[in-house]
């Protein structure tokens, strides 16, 4: 079971996951817009991180080609 931490606007989210493995961190990344998940960040700041890193290359894949369209879901 996930437990979400922080929402970043419509892009994502971080949080903890209740399930993770003994060793592995307990942090996860959920992109909204991409369907990107990745689990086992041993900080919330490292997860964060990850997030901003999806949202910056997806923004910026967005300027170079005006036709892109970001999915929000």
């Amino acid at each position: 079971m996930d437990k979400m931490t922080k929402r970043v606007d419509s892009w994502g989210e971080v949080g903890i996951d209740t399930e993770a493995s003994p060793g592995n961190g307990e942090y996860y990344v959920k992109c909204y817009v991409n369907g990107h998940d990745a689990v086992g960040f041993d900080t919330e700041e490292e997860a964060l991180l990850e997030l901003d890193f999806i949202i910056q290359s997806l923004k910026s894949i967005q300027n170079m080609d005006g036709n892109t369209q970001l999915r929000f879901g």
